[in-house]
């Protein structure tokens, strides 16, 4: 990411992942670090505002984490690990 940079007019693909939410059904669970510098975490606010509120949704704040380096905490491992293991039963 250089700031200079237009990737905006360089990218193809438009994330609009807010829109593309409101047509899940399965359960979804979000999990998005408070320091995250690429993708504020206003984001994961609005994508988890954006999911049916008739599905199962959770969002799984980090506080401490950042943009890729979630798999680093220990919350996020244990949490993971519960999610999981509820899916082989």
């Amino acid at each position: 990411y250089l700031p200079i940079l237009p990737y905006r007019w360089l990218l193809h693909y438009r994330f609009q992942n807010d829109e593309m939410a409101t047509r899940l059904a399965c359960p979804t669970y979000l999990f998005h670090g408070k320091r995250d510098q690429t993708v504020p975490y206003s984001s994961a606010l609005k994508l988890y505002a954006a999911l049916p509120s008739t599905i199962q949704r959770e969002l799984i704040t980090i506080p401490d984490g950042g943009h890729s380096d979630l798999h680093l905490s220990q919350e996020f491992r244990t949490r993971m690990a519960e999610l999981l293991g509820a899916a082989d039963q």
